[in-house]
């Protein structure tokens, strides 16, 4: 960041929390495209859930329901911790 940048950072800092939360929600509106990082981020993620989809739909993956998946997850972990 840049002298002026870092100046004005130092200035907004000082505003009360509201002011600072609507700065910031008007600035991350004017941002026209995607950051870079975050906009690779979605696509892969984009590309990760259309993978999953694909193999739940041709039936290659078994789907369990989440609270069976964590009962085991727990079950594991209170094992691993009580042979320690």
């Amino acid at each position: 960041m840049n002298a002026t940048a870092e100046k004005i950072a130092a200035e907004l800092m000082a505003l009360p929390v509201s002011d600072r939360a609507m700065l910031a929600q008007r600035l991350i509106e004017s941002l026209d495209e995607p950051v870079e990082p975050f906009a690779k981020v979605e696509e892969a993620w984009a590309d990760e859930i259309a993978r999953r989809t694909r193999e739940i739909d041709e039936g290659l993956v078994e789907c369990r329901p989440a609270d069976e998946v964590l009962a085991d997850i727990r079950k594991q972990l209170h094992d691993s911790a009580t042979a320690s």
